[in-house]
């Protein structure tokens, strides 16, 4: 038999005594001769019966909604289910003279007894059994089916004794599984996770510059999420997360005069000129963000893969910029067509420079956020999350100002386009199922 492959469930109601386990076993075993008898609906194994088929129909609770495993598919797919009203209905189109059933009722197992919320003595239960199947179709092919099928029945507690059982539902090892997995990762999950990750600024105007360069910073973030698992497949998360961008600009070796005009002390205008040899600025984005993503999860509540995809709504918490490097400042004035240098109260002389400062940008942030990886079961209700994170910025942060007088602009002359932020890293989480 196949009954040790399906996952245990606790045998035991909190307020069932094992007598009354015994008598509801005995009463699930009453009911399933009765199925062996009625779902061949036939008496004398020639022609439908229509006692039969109203006998089979009385055993379920609600024929219109109950589901059962139609095993009389000659193509059925494993785990697909039609109503006990449907699965009549095929019977009597493609098997005009009836069935033959066997259960092995000697050897059924309870999987789990408990009681029905919001209903007092009122209880489900589960049970295995072998079923074998044979039968004519209309095209007088021999159909077989040979399987373990899981019975989901309710009853009553009335003076200690069980009675009233039903049927609720028919189910394949498969479509049994996946119940579980639903029931095990269906509700509301709290997470909390931290990330490791790579950021930069996107700006064809940066990015393809011959003198800038930029390189990838690492920073580390926290946060925490809530997501409803709708099965063991599909959920919905929304979370709040302490983000921090990082981008390094670096400037080597470069002269040049820009296109910006100032006015001088004596109202005189100019265009600075700059010795760079060495430069770097840090620049920094603090970022509150907001996640809504669509969660997709392979297995059956074992370790599986998940998918994570949706946006990002971020609120600008705090955006700056260090800068280091020595520059030798001067000044062209295009009207006496003459270049100053070393005129320290002009503000013309090599510095070398170590600062910080503020930058303002775009006071909120969109962004789509991926995530993939495993999610791996610690105990029944905690998960282990470990795999990479990509957030690709969807709007401007608006860099459309200088942020000090050796920035980008300032010594380019070239106020970015389209300026966007980006991370890629890998993160692990930790998340716990409430209810």
């Amino acid at each position: 038999m196949l009954v040790s492959c399906l996952p245990a469930q606790s045998s035991l109601a909190g307020n069932i005594t094992r007598e009354q386990e015994r008598l509801a076993l005995d009463g699930a075993r009453q009911v399933l001769y009765q199925y062996q008898e009625y779902a061949s609906f036939t008496e004398d194994g020639e022609r439908i019966s229509q006692d039969y088929t109203d006998a089979f129909l009385g055993l379920f609770s609600d024929p219109q909604r109950d589901r059962v495993f139609n095993d009389a598919a000659e193509r059925a797919r494993r785990g697909s289910s039609v109503t006990a009203r449907d699965y009549v209905g095929y019977i009597h189109s493609n098997y005009p003279s009836g069935l033959d059933v066997i259960l092995e009722t000697g050897e059924i197992s309870l999987l789990g007894i408990e009681s029905l919320p919001g209903r007092d003595g009122a209880y489900q239960m589960k049970v295995s059994v072998h079923k074998e199947l044979f039968g004519l179709t209309l095209s007088r092919r021999l159909h077989e089916y040979s399987g373990t099928l899981v019975f989901a029945m309710e009853f009553m507690i009335d003076d200690d004794s069980p009675s009233g059982f039903v049927i609720t539902g028919i189910s394949d090892q498969t479509g049994h599984v996946n119940y579980l997995a639903d029931q095990r990762l269906r509700g509301l999950h709290l997470g909390v996770s931290g990330e490791m990750a790579g950021s930069m600024m996107l700006s064809a105007d940066i990015n393809d510059n011959s003198h800038w360069q930029q390189t990838p910073q690492r920073e580390v973030s926290f946060g925490a999420s809530v997501t409803w698992f709708f099965n063991r497949s599909v959920g919905l998360t929304i979370g709040a997360n302490m983000v921090r961008y990082s981008a390094g600009l670096s400037l080597d070796n470069f002269s040049g005069q820009s296109d910006i005009e100032i006015i001088d002390k004596d109202d005189d205008i100019y265009n600075p000129v700059f010795e760079i040899s060495d430069l770097t600025e840090l620049n920094t984005l603090e970022y509150i963000e907001i996640p809504l993503m669509l969660n997709l999860r392979t297995g059956k509540a074992s370790t599986g893969i998940y998918l994570d995809a949706g946006i990002v709504y971020a609120i600008s918490q705090k955006a700056g910029y260090r800068v280091e490097g020595v520059v030798n400042r001067m000044g062209y004035y295009q009207e006496y067509d003459i270049t100053l240098e070393d005129v320290p109260e002009y503000g013309f002389a090599e510095v070398a420079l170590d600062e910080a400062g503020s930058w303002q940008v775009n006071p909120t942030n969109i962004a789509a956020i991926a995530r993939v990886g495993l999610s791996i079961p610690i105990t029944a209700e905690a998960y282990l999350r470990i795999g990479g994170v990509g957030i690709f910025g969807l709007n401007d942060i608006l860099y459309d100002r200088p942020k000090h007088p050796e920035d980008f602009i300032s010594t380019t002359g070239i106020v970015p386009g389209e300026t966007r932020l980006a991370r890629f890293g890998v993160e692990i989480g930790f998340s716990y199922k409430l209810f």
